[in-house]
């Protein structure tokens, strides 16, 4: 004997959802297991095996059945569900407590024209002096309705009458059910002017006026302008203070700071950020009656501020040559450095190794590297001087008769020499040597090589003794 497995069982009944429907299968049969299929075709033992809730974002057909445990394979459980953007439910009735309730939305699959997976077509009219409320798109009438939601402004004509003698008519609705993006208003189709009603601010209305029959309700989808992000992005050095900002009236923004898209769900701007590392900013603008807007993306790029490089030695004279060692006081900067007397820049010469010096040279260095900022210009001049070698002095220290010619002359190339004849140290401020001396009495001469460009000699001596000889008797 064998039986076959009962169909299996959804927890939600087909029909409109809003957004999503969570779908859980089980089957009153017990040992089987459940197989089903999403895409309309029928389930067999080869479909994918149920075994965790299904969560449907859109209109899906799902057919099910169970099969195993020695029970033959089940009839199919087949369910529709019907997924809208929104649903908002316009009972219409009378004062005699007549009434009807029209149904209206947007899908994805929403169409102008008769959609028979979303929409209900109205009978023809009832005689005249009978209660009725329909719906009117297109020239057609229904009593539920859903638009494609592409389109940013959608209408629906609303045509009631109520039981003769039993007026006025009266429209209410679910203000819960009233889609937050964009506006949906309840106005007469002849000015406005008599009934114009935000169906989000409100849950009813009263017809008074006899004349007015037909109502237009109109979802309006507003984007919201995308925020303005100031400063414009670009590279800023330690932190930069970032405001956030929308023209839209009464619409907030929202931000990321991780590089992902922003949504509704992320971080609500309330007040400048301070940003102190690289950061993608990425914001929209949304809230009630608008449609988020599109997302502005800012770049902000944070360099650290690096202080200008140190010379050791200073700038100064040196003789001969000088070893220069540059160092950045900011950790982990570079430096980079000129000697031709140029303003460095990270494109000049990488400082490695110190830098020797032979001839008279401006250092300039700045600090930087990737993800620094480059310093300020730190100049160093170094005067590179010759070491002069001291004068020779001819003829050589002694004793001379009543005069001696004394010619001085420094090894130095280009160097020149500095005398003294009264036995004090010569300096650059003494006497200049320019031709031989003559001396015809008993002088300490003492002279050095040196000059512009040149470093001071050792002080070369030479005493010259005179004598004469006594006149004969």
């Amino acid at each position: 004997i064998v039986r076959y497995a009962l169909s299996p069982v959804a927890s939600e009944v087909g029909g409109f959802y809003v957004d999503s429907v969570e779908v859980t299968l089980s089957s009153p049969t017990a040992g089987v297991l459940v197989y089903y299929t999403l895409d309309g075709s029928e389930p067999t033992e080869a479909s994918s095996q149920y075994s965790d809730p299904l969560m449907l974002e859109e209109t899906t057909t799902v057919k099910a059945i169970a099969v195993g445990g020695g029970y033959l394979s089940s009839e199919v459980m087949e369910e529709l569900y019907r997924i809208v953007d929104y649903r908002v439910d316009v009972t219409v009735s009378d004062t005699d407590n007549v009434s009807l309730t029209l149904t209206l939305g947007t899908a994805a699959g929403g169409t102008e024209s008769l959609n028979t997976v979303y929409d209900q077509l109205a009978p023809p009219p009832p005689p005249s002096g009978s209660f009725d409320a329909r719906l009117k798109v297109g020239g057609q009438d229904y009593f539920r309705k859903y638009l494609p939601l592409t389109e940013t402004v959608r209408e629906w004509g609303l045509q009631f009458s109520p039981e003769l003698g039993y007026a006025p008519v009266t429209l209410s609705w679910d203000s819960a059910q009233v889609p937050l993006e964009g506006r949906l208003t309840l106005r007469d189709g002849i000015t406005g002017s008599f009934v114009n009603v935000d169906m989000r601010e409100q849950s009813s209305v009263t017809i008074e006026q006899e004349f007015i029959t037909q109502v237009v309700v109109e979802h309006t989808v507003v984007e919201a302008s995308a925020p303005v992000v100031t400063p414009e992005a670009g590279t800023y050095v330690d932190n930069v203070e970032v405001s956030m900002s929308t023209s839209s009236e009464g619409a907030l923004v929202y931000y990321t700071l991780d590089g992902s898209e922003p949504t509704e769900e992320s971080l609500l701007y309330e007040e400048p950020l301070v940003l102190e590392e690289t950061t993608t900013v990425k914001a929209l603008a949304s809230g009630p009656g608008y449609v988020a807007s599109e997302v502005t993306t800012s770049e902000y790029t944070l360099l650290v501020s690096t202080d200008v490089p140190v010379f050791s030695p200073g700038a100064g004279s040196y003789a001969d040559s000088v070893e220069v060692v540059m160092s950045s006081p900011t950790v982990g900067a570079l430096v980079y450095y000129t000697l031709d007397g140029s303003d460095p820049t990270e494109e000049s010469l990488l400082y490695e190794e110190p830098l020797v010096l032979k001839e008279t040279t401006t250092v300039k260095a700045v600090s930087g590297g990737e993800g620094y900022a480059v310093s300020e210009v730190g100049t160093a001049a170094y005067e590179i001087l010759v070491s002069a070698q001291m004068p020779m002095l001819t003829p050589d220290a002694g004793t001379y008769v009543d005069s001696v010619e004394v010619v001085m002359s420094s090894p130095t190339a280009g160097a020149s020499v500095y005398y003294t004849l009264d036995g004090s140290e010569p300096t650059e401020e003494s006497l200049l040597y320019e031709e031989p001396l003559v001396l015809e009495e008993t002088t300490t001469v003492k002279a050095i090589a040196g000059g512009t460009g040149y470093v001071a000699s050792e002080v070369a001596e030479s005493v010259y003794e005179i004598v004469r000889y006594a006149l004969s008797p």
